[in-house]
């Protein structure tokens, strides 16, 4: 039996989670509310390497930006992806109008732009407007 660390999205509690027990209802030990929401984790500049550090699933990460025309669409492919995608992956978002200085640091030229992490270790990135068939898609080539 191995454990996988797991982060809270309501508290930003790291769980110990038995491998065959990950389930979309898996509770946090701290606050009881479920590890995987159905609805992406919002990052910032100021969790955002502590998801990454902390969850021993693979996280993918959409960059957006209110201004961007695609966004509804977008915020709806990705909603619906992470409802069928996790707990084996954990999805997030980060508005890059608020967080400027992390679409700086990860070079986030255009909106939206998807990043999948693994191990803390930048993967794969794609840009672009997706559906969520094409999001689950792109996610299950690299777990």
């Amino acid at each position: 039996m191995s454990l996988l660390l797991i982060v809270c999205p309501h508290c930003n509690d790291i769980n110990r989670v038995p491998s065959e027990c990950l389930t979309q209802k898996t509770p946090c030990d701290a606050c009881k509310q479920v590890l995987f929401a159905q609805r992406p984790s919002k990052l910032t500049a100021r969790n955002f390497q502590f998801y990454l550090s902390n969850n021993d699933i693979p996280v993918v990460v959409h960059f957006w930006s209110p201004s961007c025309g695609f966004n509804p669409a977008m915020e709806a492919a990705y909603t619906l992806a992470t409802s069928r995608l996790e707990p084996w992956v954990r999805l997030a978002r980060l508005n890059v109008e608020q967080e400027k200085t992390m679409a700086v640091r990860y070079k986030i030229d255009s909106t939206p732009t998807l990043i999948f992490f693994k191990s803390d270790r930048e993967i794969a990135r794609k840009s672009g407007v997706m559906t969520a068939s094409e999001i689950m898609s792109w996610v299950s080539g690299y777990i």
